[in-house]
């Protein structure tokens, strides 16, 4: 979910004086993509009620997810925010930091405690009934980019890369001579389009919703979550062969269902009823944006972000979109850094606890390594660098557990397995400090003399 990093984002190239060979520049706005992506197992983790036969397609939007399903689609909105502390917890905590921590769990349990995110979801099915059994789902105008999901199996994890998508998908005699049509929504939600065929009988269709629904003045229909109302937009309906003579149709609404009214048309020609689902607006999210930005020996653009899950992005040199990758790390963890080499392998760590993966040029993981290696549990991955000639991988981050807190370590870590290979501590920290004063490494540079700057 929410999973193709902000709603809006914005990255721009430009050349700088030291590499003025070429003036291009270029700049993309990340509004949410058009992407309907293929079900192989990653979807169903996000919404364990279905199982993978259930789920054919998704859509990761920002802060919705569509699952489609062969009768409809399941709409899962969901909002996260950093947890607002009560007075008598932020008391309790800053008496717990006076009187120390008894030891490195402790000290973990106490930072995880206060990073816990409040997240909030809710899901509304809508469901197309009495449709017949074997319909025929067609994806269409496929999408040049792909996508990279990490998910867990039977407690193993899954790492599945180049998963394609679709702008378009059409449910070809979802009812006989009728098609339905669902497209993403450039500004919000989704389109769907009921394509009436000569001989369909648009009586039969009907649309029910898991939640009230509520009809509007101006002929739409709002319909309830705990984020405000969905919206589906009064439907336009004109003839395929000519979109400008329109048909007044509109909604007729019975219980917590919908079905499509039309007047008169030439049941000879083929119709389109075209509404549109709107989803609410939700509030911003200063955790919805790009936390580093590399690039590799030839030109091209790598980004991470987000939240839930942390998001891998590669753009070409020229700003198109390659590939989407979706780490296994999310708000559940502090979100740690990334190193990208000349040959545009991804190094990407999670911050706390340290964990660290490989990710390829073209999106697919190498290695994953959940446990590096360090002297205790508070070993944390906070920056990355390479030695001039990239043979080497170099984390700054902490280790070890003195006088109440974590101390600075620099790590020498293998680049083929991920595991710590050596490490060293570059500074005791203050056993004077109460509460304790925590030492962490946040920032490293490799110079030419085989040194480290930090």
């Amino acid at each position: 979910m929410y999973n193709l990093l902000p709603s809006i984002l914005l990255v721009v190239i430009f050349s700088s004086y030291c590499n003025a060979q070429s003036s291009d520049s270029w700049k993309v706005d990340r509004t949410p993509l058009s992407a309907i992506i293929e079900n192989k197992g990653q979807f169903i983790n996000r919404n364990p009620q279905l199982s993978e036969k259930d789920i054919l397609f998704g859509y990761d939007g920002p802060q919705e997810d569509y699952f489609f399903t062969s009768d409809g689609v399941i709409i899962e909105l969901t909002h996260q925010e950093k947890r607002k502390k009560s007075d008598d917890e932020k008391a309790a905590r800053a008496e717990k930091k006076k009187v120390g921590f008894k030891d490195a769990a402790d000290f973990r349990a106490f930072k995880e405690v206060g990073h816990t995110m409040k997240i909030t979801k809710d899901e509304i099915a809508v469901q197309w009934l009495g449709t017949n059994q074997n319909v025929h789902i067609i994806s269409e105008d496929l999408n040049s980019f792909t996508h990279s999901y990490n998910f867990y199996e039977n407690g193993n994890l899954i790492n599945k890369h180049g998963l394609k998508s679709w702008k378009k998908l059409t449910y070809r005699n979802l009812y006989d001579n009728i098609d339905v049509v669902y497209e993403i929504h450039p500004v919000s939600g989704y389109k769907y389009s009921i394509i009436v065929r000569p001989g369909g009988d648009l009586s039969k269709v009907r649309l029910k919703y898991s939640k009230e629904i509520i009809k509007n003045a101006d002929g739409s229909i709002s319909i309830s979550s705990i984020f405000g109302h969905l919206t589906d937009h009064a439907p336009l309906t004109f003839y395929d062969e000519n979109k400008n003579k329109t048909i007044a149709s509109y909604f007729k609404i019975q219980g917590d269902e919908i079905s499509f009214n039309v007047d008169n048309y030439d049941r000879t020609k083929t119709i389109v009823i075209d509404p549109w689902t709107q989803v609410p607006n939700f509030p911003n999210s200063n955790w919805d944006c790009v936390w580093e930005c590399e690039r590799d020996g030839a030109g091209n653009v790598y980004i991470i972000g987000g939240t839930s899950p942390l998001q891998l992005i590669k753009f070409d040199a020229a700003g198109a979109l390659q590939w989407t990758f979706n780490t296994p790390y999310d708000t559940t963890e502090w979100l740690g850094t990334f190193a990208v080499d000349n040959a545009g392998n991804s190094y990407v760590a999670n911050g706390s606890p340290a964990r660290i993966m490989k990710v390829n040029n073209a999106g697919a993981t190498v290695w994953n390594n959940p446990n590096p290696g360090g002297l205790l549990t508070l070993t944390e991955f906070w920056n990355i660098t390479f030695n001039c000639d990239q043979t080497r991988l170099v984390v700054a981050g902490t280790d070890g557990f003195a006088f109440g807190g974590p101390e600075p370590w620099i790590f020498d870590v293998n680049m083929n397995t991920g595991n710590i290979v050596s490490s060293v501590k570059v500074h005791n920290g203050n056993p004077f400090s109460i509460p304790p004063n925590d030492q962490e490494v946040r920032s490293i540079t490799a110079c030419n003399n085989a040194k480290y700057y930090f």
